[in-house]
């Protein structure tokens, strides 16, 4: 069939080969009024892709945080994996909703980005793209500065705001959910306050936080995260001046706060002083040559050091609060350390042993 008589159905498109290959990023600002939500900027991430002829072959979403100018974009782990990417070359460019959404404190955020792109050796000109397109290398430039002055600005005012809001004594809401409380801190949970309590009185007679953790985790009391209790976690609890009704602002008490307290002020300044940390003098470090190289042949948890007042030493599988481990071994440090030494010495007597340690390693020749 000629040419020209060929129907519509007849005629195909040629293949449209995308341009390069994109990471998509998005980041979201839980304390910034406005702040695109991220379901929001992976699509409209999307739609742009599609625009500039992209294949997406990464999508990259922080998980919601807060903002602040002296974070400065620092505590951002998918950025740096985009940043891997881009080293690696894996990506070709970067598109986010926003400049904003990858130069979060100026400097800190562009400057490994572009950075990065050099080192791969791509063009800065399309190296990023947001949904308005291509973001030139100068562009980035002015409004990396922009970006930077606009997050101190906003920074400062976030700041007042929170200061304002803990001199008034309103709560601080976000994030998780205070143990006695329900999140907006209107309200106790009764359950927690008996345990808090509870707690408080063991500690003020005498008992130590470690038996309470314990004792709440072999009986099956959960915490906000319903992970075990901690020695850490409860004495935080125990010592916060949130359950005494006090409002604090950057360490410090500022007044009090806008809620039901579930302590008194007394039994507070009891229980801070209960739980100080005691040491009267610095105690001179302890040296254990396998610390860190040993585990439970059990469990796989890590083996921790023990010393009795006899000075006697030994390697065990701890159980408890933070410990990890299933109480089901204990050996005697000084036969496992002088067994491990005996093992070394002979291996380095061998002649096998010490030609194979001396050859250099592919590892040693890199950039020679």
């Amino acid at each position: 069939m000629p040419a020209s008589t060929r129907t519509r159905s007849d005629r195909r498109s040629p293949a449209v080969v995308p341009r390069g290959r994109a990471a998509l990023y998005a980041r979201q600002s839980i304390t910034r009024e406005g702040s695109a939500s991220l379901d929001v900027q992976v699509e409209a991430c999307r739609e742009a892709a599609a625009r500039l002829n992209l294949e997406v072959v990464a999508e990259l979403v922080e998980a919601p945080s807060t903002s602040g100018y002296s974070n400065r974009g620092r505590n951002r782990p998918k950025f740096g994996e985009l940043l891997d990417l881009i080293r690696r070359g894996e990506v070709d460019c970067v598109v986010a909703y926003k400049t904003d959404r990858l130069s979060r404190g100026g400097g800190p955020g562009w400057a490994p980005l572009v950075d990065a792109f050099e080192e791969a050796g791509r063009d800065p000109d399309r190296a990023v793209a947001t949904t308005d397109g291509w973001v030139s290398e100068f562009e980035i430039g002015i409004r990396s500065a922009m970006d930077r002055e606009e997050s101190k600005k906003t920074s400062d005012r976030m700041l007042a705001v929170r200061a304002r809001e803990a001199k008034e004594g309103m709560p601080r809401i976000g994030g998780r959910r205070p143990y006695g409380y329900s999140q907006d801190m209107s309200e106790h949970i009764a359950e927690e306050v008996e345990r808090i309590e509870e707690a408080a009185d063991l500690v003020l007679a005498g008992e130590s936080v470690w038996s309470i953790c314990t004792d709440w985790n072999e009986r099956g009391v959960p915490t906000v995260t319903d992970s075990a209790w901690a020695v850490q976690t409860l004495t935080s609890i125990l010592t916060s001046p949130r359950i005494a009704g006090f409002r604090t602002h950057q360490g410090k008490v500022v007044g009090e706060g806008q809620w039901k307290r579930i302590i008194d002020e007394d039994r507070h300044d009891a229980l801070v002083a209960a739980l100080a940390p005691r040491r009267s003098k610095p105690r001179k470090g302890r040296t254990y040559p396998l610390v860190g190289f040993l585990v439970c042949g059990k469990c796989g948890g890590p083996l921790r050091s023990l010393t009795r007042e006899n000075g006697g030493r030994s390697h065990a599988c701890r159980k408890g609060p933070g410990m990890g481990g299933c109480d089901g071994i204990r050996i005697q440090a000084d036969g496992l350390e002088n067994y491990v030494r005996d093992l070394i010495c002979g291996m380095l007597a061998d002649p096998v042993t010490r030609a194979a340690m001396a050859e250099p390693r592919s590892t040693d020749l890199v950039g020679v």
